[in-house]
C-alpha cells in the first residue's frame, strides 16, 4: 500500500495554476524574487529530473506544506491578488510515488491525486 501525502496547490476552478499563460496574476507574481520562488529550471532538486525543460507533461505544481506556500507567497498583496482573481488553495492527497520534490516546490501527478478541500489563498 502506497503512503498518501498531503500537498497544497494554488489553482482556479478550471484546475489551472496562477503561472499558466493567460493568468490574470502571472505578471504580478513575476516580482517575487527567484531565490524565494525559483522557476522549475532553476530549482536544483528538479533540474535532474527534467533537465532544462519548460513543460512538465502530466505534472502539476504544488507545495509540501502551508508553510512552503506562505514562504513562496509571503506578500499579502500576492495572496489578495490570487483570491481576487479566483484562485484558491487546494489540498490534495497524493501517492508518494507520484511526487517529485524540489527545493521550494513540488511536482505531482494530478491524475493520482484526490482533492480533499479548498481554502482561501489568504491564510
Amino acid at each position: 500500500m502506497q503512503k498518501l501525502i498531503d500537498i497544497w496547490r494554488v489553482e482556479n476552478s478550471d484546475g489551472d495554476g496562477p503561472y499558466k499563460g493567460g493568468s490574470p496574476v502571472a505578471k504580478l507574481l513575476e516580482e517575487i524574487p527567484t531565490a524565494q520562488a525559483p522557476l522549475p529550471m532553476q530549482d536544483n532538486k528538479l533540474l535532474g529530473i527534467f533537465g532544462r525543460a519548460v513543460t512538465y507533461p502530466g505534472y502539476s505544481f504544488g507545495f509540501s506544506s502551508l508553510e512552503s506556500y506562505n514562504a513562496w507567497f509571503s506578500n499579502p498583496k500576492h495572496q489578495n491578488a490570487l483570491k481576487e482573481s479566483g484562485y484558491f488553495l487546494a489540498q490534495y492527497q497524493v501517492n508518494q510515488h507520484s511526487i517529485r520534490h524540489g527545493s521550494a516546490q513540488l511536482l505531482f501527478k494530478k491524475e493520482d491525486a484526490a482533492l480533499i478541500r479548498k481554502l482561501s489563498c489568504i491564510i
